[in-house]
């Protein structure tokens, strides 16, 4: 099952953006209040109207958030942790998704696009000629 699963991911790209709150390191279920509240902050937000882009700039604890809004542009298989891959993927189109956490934080995704994969490309150019 995930083998189709992955394939059928391949075939198309979806573009969405996320909120990470992290979580430290080796920490204990006490300690994840204060972030779960503000991922849950994010969400409540979002979810009442406030951009999306907005709120990733002022609560994302991703360090790229304050110049993307939290946009992590296109990406199929393979290029996100599984489980976020997978609530991406599940999250409708235009939707955010609830509250998850993975070995980062806690997060929140909204798919914002999708299409059919352009395939992966690879390109190699020789610079011998350049060298003489």
């Amino acid at each position: 099952n995930l083998v189709k699963e992955a394939y059928e991911r391949t075939r198309t790209e979806i573009r969405a953006s996320h909120i990470l709150v992290k979580l430290p390191r080796n920490y204990k279920p006490k300690d994840t209040i204060l972030p779960f509240s503000k991922i849950l902050e994010a969400r409540n937000r979002v979810v009442a109207g406030e951009p999306f882009n907005k709120v990733a700039r002022e609560l994302s604890e991703d360090p790229s958030a304050k110049n993307n809004g939290g946009d992590l542009g296109y990406f199929s298989a393979f290029n996100m942790l599984y489980d976020f891959e997978d609530i991406a993927y599940k999250t409708p189109l235009g939707d955010v998704s609830q509250i998850f956490k993975t070995r980062f934080g806690y997060h929140i995704v909204k798919k914002t696009a999708s299409r059919t994969s352009k395939g992966q490309r690879q390109v190699a150019r020789s610079f011998s000629n350049c060298l003489s």
